[in-house]
């Protein structure tokens, strides 16, 4: 059974000193480099999301007076820093696990909380197409791949999800998850929630849904 590693936007708007930051988000970005070290190698491929909006305060995921449920302060904007993965985990992954690694950016033309509505910018490294016509599965706006097409592409039937904010992109990420019928496993000591009571909503419709949560903090 293959297996995947995804890691759900920990970037540096989501850590200590960014734009929308979650207490625990450098840590988190320690633990999922250690977690590289340790068990990189036994991940067919490794998923990395990334919020790639558009730098418009008129976006319907952003508000200049924000509810932090449907709209957001500005964070996440394509081409600029806090868009970037953590540099502790891209350092790890450019060294070590280039060739397993692939990214995908998500909410250009909507808010996009799910990894699995991310797009990868890689067009041209699949040896071969995926819809048996020839040509690379694209997005509506013509590159990249989609996360569930790359996962099939891979084979994989198991998906360990780590990641930032527990209520939001981490909790869609997995219901997407199972919903496509992966075998779905979660590491809470790896993700960071915004706050407890509703990162315990989000754990327990995980759990709900279907996930295996592994609180082993060895792994």
């Amino acid at each position: 059974m293959f297996k995947a590693l995804l890691i759900v936007d920990v970037t540096l708007d989501f850590c200590e000193d960014g734009k929308l930051p979650v207490e625990g988000g450098n840590t988190v970005a320690s633990r999922i480099q250690h977690h590289l070290v340790v068990h990189g190698y036994e991940y067919k491929t490794i998923a990395v999301s990334q919020c790639w909006h558009p730098d418009d305060i008129n976006f319907e995921h952003f508000s200049k007076t924000p509810d932090y449920v449907n709209t957001w302060p500005m964070h996440g904007i394509e081409n600029t820093r806090g868009a970037l993965v953590h540099p502790v985990i891209d350092q790890e992954l450019t060294v070590y696990h280039l060739h397993q690694t692939e990214y995908f950016k998500k909410g250009q033309t909507s808010s996009a909380y799910s990894a699995f509505e991310g797009f990868s910018d890689s067009m041209n490294i699949l040896p071969d197409d995926l819809n048996g016509e020839g040509d690379v599965i694209l997005n509506l706006e013509g590159n990249g791949i989609g996360l569930n097409d790359w996962f099939q592409f891979h084979q994989i039937q198991s998906v360990d999800v780590v990641g930032i904010a527990t209520e939001f992109c981490l909790r869609a990420s997995v219901l997407d998850s199972i919903r496509l019928g992966y075998k779905t496993t979660v590491f809470p000591y790896m993700c960071a929630g915004i706050n407890l009571e509703s990162s315990t909503i989000a754990w327990t419709e995980m759990m709900n849904a279907g996930a295996n949560i592994n609180n082993d903090i060895s792994t």
